[in-house]
């Protein structure tokens, strides 16, 4: 009996470096290089799988279908380029309508922006998955579903 309990806890301790390996493989999805994810990406209504959506109180608004569009280039220097059209989401129903130019880098294995003029873009954290940049967040009470494809 005593020669079943040692194996036992052999067993588990050979095991154990496996279970750690195979932990740690779990987000293998997620890890990329820097030069898969630079490049121009983007959203707007002749893109299939993009998507640019707003969800406030209930009502979701179809950026795209508005007419919206992103534009973003995230460049290997860290640079970051790109356009933004959202019509009727500023200030009193405006619309936003702003050149972008900042910088990207990766917090937490998620893609940032930090964009001149601030914009909600600057709020989101985008997952790099399957080519494609997605952010789906809420802010203030408001959600943001953004998936930019790659142009």
């Amino acid at each position: 009996m005593e020669a079943v309990r040692t194996l036992a806890r052999r067993g588990l301790w050979l095991t154990l470096p496996l279970f750690f390996a195979f932990a740690a493989c779990e987000d293998d999805e997620n890890i990329f290089d820097i030069a898969d994810v630079v490049g121009d990406f983007a959203a707007d209504s002749a893109l299939v799988n993009s998507v640019f959506e707003v969800i406030e109180n209930g009502d979701t608004i179809d950026v795209l279908e508005e007419g919206g569009e992103i534009e973003l280039s995230l460049n290997a220097d860290g640079t970051a380029t790109g356009f933004l059209f959202a019509p009727g989401l500023g200030p009193n129903g405006t619309d936003i309508e702003e050149d972008l130019a900042g910088v990207w880098n990766f917090v937490d294995g998620r893609i940032r922006v930090d964009l001149t003029p601030d914009t909600f873009l600057d709020d989101l954290e985008f997952e790099f998955t399957g080519g494609r940049l997605v952010a789906d967040e809420t802010i203030n009470g408001t959600r943001f579903r953004i998936v930019l494809v790659r142009v």
